[in-house]
């Protein structure tokens, strides 16, 4: 990092970003002085400027690092699990930061991220990578809806493993009952379903029996996981 041998202040951080776009003696120019003001005040950082890197928390740093890219206008980011690690509060401004961006069209970020919400929320494509392979790609909402392996169903969001036998093309035969699919494989496949957590209704007439191994509270809802004959 930048404090690892200087102990540069937040704006010469900040500053050191817009040297690439200088000539001659690395004066800036009035544009230069615009865009470091723009990124410091995107990213919330104007009132911690004058302070060393050392005076400031994690959270602080990582948002003085982003205002130094921002200040270089880049039309490419590269930015590996740029959340992890971050309170709450500077989660938000950080938040607001790359949802400026998404919309703004104007930046490609690649973020590499472990962090389901975050690839939901911005990505307008995903590549979901095992053992160092890409096994998928798509739009989310694509790799959510139709994960082509259970291990991309349980990466992409939260899941309920069913195993069943498939009647058609659009049923299949399960534990809980006659199951709506769409598939291309052969009638009387065994097959492993993967069922959402929307993709289930609570019934008052429901025969299925099963055990509360879990209950937790996550992200403003009450989660519970069941397990159900045999099935999780």
């Amino acid at each position: 990092s930048a404090s690892s041998h200087f102990d540069f202040t937040a704006e010469e951080v900040v500053r050191m970003g817009r040297y690439p776009h200088t000539t001659g003696f690395g004066m800036l120019q009035a544009k230069d002085e615009a865009s470091i003001a723009r990124s410091c005040r995107v990213t919330e950082i104007e009132p911690f400027l004058a302070r060393r890197l050392s005076q400031l928390s994690g959270g602080e740093r990582k948002r003085v690092l982003l205002a130094s890219v921002l200040a270089q206008e880049p039309r490419l980011l590269l930015l590996d699990e740029p959340r992890s690690q971050l309170d709450s509060g500077t989660l938000a401004r950080i938040d607001g930061v790359f949802d400026d961006l998404a919309r703004s069209r104007e930046v490609t970020c690649i973020f590499v991220t472990h962090d389901v919400d975050e690839a939901s929320r911005w990505a307008d494509r995903v590549v979901v990578l095992e053992g160092g392979r890409i096994e998928q790609t798509g739009a989310y909402q694509e790799v959510y809806r139709h994960p082509v392996s259970a291990t991309i169903a349980r990466q992409s969001g939260p899941v309920s493993r069913v195993a069943g036998t498939l009647l058609s093309s659009e049923l299949a035969d399960t534990a809980l009952g006659t199951v709506p699919v769409e598939t291309d494989a052969r009638v009387g496949k065994r097959v492993l379903l993967a069922l959402r957590p929307e993709d289930w209704v609570c019934c008052d007439d429901a025969e299925l029996e099963g055990c509360v191994e879990r209950v937790f509270f996550s992200r403003g809802r009450w989660i519970a996981q069941v397990a159900c004959a045999g099935e999780d």
